[in-house]
C-alpha cells in the first residue's frame, strides 16, 4: 500500500473515532438557559447521516456535516446561526447547526406548514377554550371564544403579527386540538429531515419538550417556502381584516414584526428580504430566519439566527450574514 493511501485510510480512521466518541461522552446533554435535552444518540444521527438524507429529498439541500463553532472564530454571538445558498446548495457559514435551542416563534414556520398542506384556507376556524394562554407577557391577537374568523386569518395573525393564539386557532381548527397539530408537526419534521426538532405546541412557548437546531429550521423553512401562500403571507407588511365578535366587527391591522421586512433595518448591499419569521422568549433569546436575494448573482439565501442577547444584536448578526452573502 502506497504512503498516500495510507495517510488517507489514517484520516478516515480518525474521523470515526472523533464522531463515536463524542457520543460515548458523559456529556449527554446539552444545556442552554434551562435547556437540558439527550443529544447522544440524535446528534450522531445528523452527523452520520446528514449527506445521505439531503441526497434522499433534494440534490441542492445543504448540509453541515460538522457542528462547528464560528467559521470566522467569534464573529457571532448567537448561540447558533447559518448561511445556505439555496440555489447552489452551499453552507456559506455555520456555528453550531446541530446545538439543540429553544426555537420561540420560529416554530410557527411548521405551523404555516402543517396548516397549507393539510387544511382550506377559507375554511372556519375553531375557537375554543383553548385559546387561553396562562402566562404573562405573552403576545397575543385578542380572539375570544365566539369570534367568528377563517383559518386564513388565523395563520396571518399567527405569523405576520406572531399572535400565540393565533397559533392555537390553526392547530385546533386543522387537527381538532394542539396534541394532534403537534403530532402532524413531528411527522412533518422527520418527513423532511429534522430529526434533532420534536414540538408540542404551534407557537413556540418554552417547554423543555420542543426544540430544533438551526439545521433543521433551515430545512423546514426551505419547504416551507416551496408553498407560495407561505412566502405571501411571511413577507406581508401589513395585514388589514375584519371579523364578526358578537354583534358587532372587529378591524384589527397588523404589522410584521421582522424588522427587514417593516423597513426599520435596511439589508446591507442591496440585498433583498423576502420573507422570514421571528421569535423571542427569555429562554429562547432573539431568534430570527428569513429568505434573501443577493443582487450580484441572483442567488437565494436561507439564514437562521438563534439565541441572540437582544434585538439590535439579532440584526446586527443577521446583517453580517447578509453581508457575506451579497459577496459571493
Amino acid at each position: 500500500m502506497t504512503k498516500k493511501k495510507t495517510g488517507w485510510l489514517q484520516c478516515v480512521v480518525f474521523l470515526m473515532v472523533a464522531v463515536f466518541t463524542a457520543g460515548c461522552s458523559k456529556e449527554t446533554g446539552t444545556t442552554m438557559k434551562g435547556l437540558s435535552i439527550e443529544n447522544d444518540i440524535s446528534y450522531n444521527y445528523v452527523l452520520s447521516s446528514s449527506l445521505s438524507m439531503a441526497s434522499g429529498f433534494a440534490a441542492d439541500l445543504g448540509v453541515c456535516t460538522v457542528d462547528s463553532a464560528d467559521t470566522e472564530e467569534g464573529v457571532l454571538s448567537a448561540s447558533a446561526a447559518l448561511l445556505v445558498d439555496i440555489t447552489s446548495g452551499e453552507v456559506v457559514y455555520q456555528k453550531n447547526p446541530h446545538m439543540k435551542l429553544y426555537p420561540a416563534s420560529t416554530t410557527k414556520i411548521m405551523t404555516g406548514l402543517v396548516a397549507l398542506e393539510n387544511a382550506d384556507l377559507d375554511k372556519v376556524a375553531s375557537i375554543d377554550e383553548s385559546i387561553r394562554i396562562d402566562e404573562d407577557n405573552v403576545w397575543i391577537c385578542d380572539f375570544r371564544v365566539g369570534d367568528v374568523i377563517t383559518l386564513e386569518q388565523a395563520l396571518y395573525g399567527a405569523i405576520v403579527n406572531s399572535g400565540n393564539d393565533a397559533a392555537i386557532i390553526v392547530a385546533t381548527t386543522v387537527a381538532g386540538s394542539i396534541q394532534a397539530f403537534a403530532d402532524l408537526m413531528n411527522e412533518r419534521a422527520l418527513e423532511i429531515g429534522a430529526t434533532n426538532s420534536h414540538f408540542v405546541n404551534p407557537h413556540g412557548l418554552t417547554n423543555e419538550q420542543h426544540y430544533t437546531t438551526a439545521y433543521d429550521l433551515y430545512l423546514i423553512f426551505n419547504e416551507a417556502i416551496k408553498n407560495d401562500e407561505f412566502v405571501k403571507i411571511a413577507s406581508t407588511v401589513k395585514y388589514s381584516t375584519s371579523f364578526t365578535r358578537k354583534s358587532y366587527t372587529i378591524v384589527p391591522t397588523w404589522t410584521n414584526g421582522n424588522q427587514f421586512i417593516n423597513g426599520s433595518v435596511t439589508p446591507p448591499n442591496g440585498m433583498k428580504v423576502i420573507c422570514g419569521k421571528t421569535g423571542y422568549t427569555e429562554a429562547a433569546g432573539y431568534c430570527l430566519v428569513i429568505l434573501s436575494e443577493s443582487p450580484s448573482n441572483g442567488h437565494q439565501y436561507i439564514s437562521v439566527i438563534l439565541n441572540a442577547p437582544s434585538r439590535d444584536s439579532l440584526y446586527n448578526q443577521m446583517s453580517y450574514l447578509l453581508e457575506k452573502a451579497s459577496y459571493r
